[in-house]
């Protein structure tokens, strides 16, 4: 007997770069940005393929790329900007 698994990623469909995530991010968590040379295997944009999810678990996204990021930040500066003497979330997190 053979098992056959499928790899689903739970996501838009909308193409983004690391760049645009960042400022994304930093829209709802403020910070700043530390630009370096882009690397030649880095892809210019991600982009994943949102139909097996609606295909096999019945997923459609619901929210924006941009509301999910923020439900993301507010959640890791809760869990642990919240929690740290010196009130700095992101030393934390390192």
């Amino acid at each position: 007997m053979f098992l056959i698994c499928r790899l689903i990623d739970i996501v838009t469909g909308r193409a983004t770069s690391l760049a645009e995530l960042a400022q994304i991010a930093l829209a709802h968590g403020g910070g700043s940005i530390v630009n370096e040379a882009s690397r030649s295997f880095y892809p210019a944009k991600f982009q994943g393929d949102p139909r097996p999810a609606k295909e096999y678990l019945g997923w459609i996204p619901k929210i924006s790329l941009e509301n999910a990021v923020g439900q993301l930040v507010s959640k890791f500066k809760e869990e642990y900007y919240e929690n740290t003497e010196n009130n700095s979330w992101l030393s934390a997190a390192l």
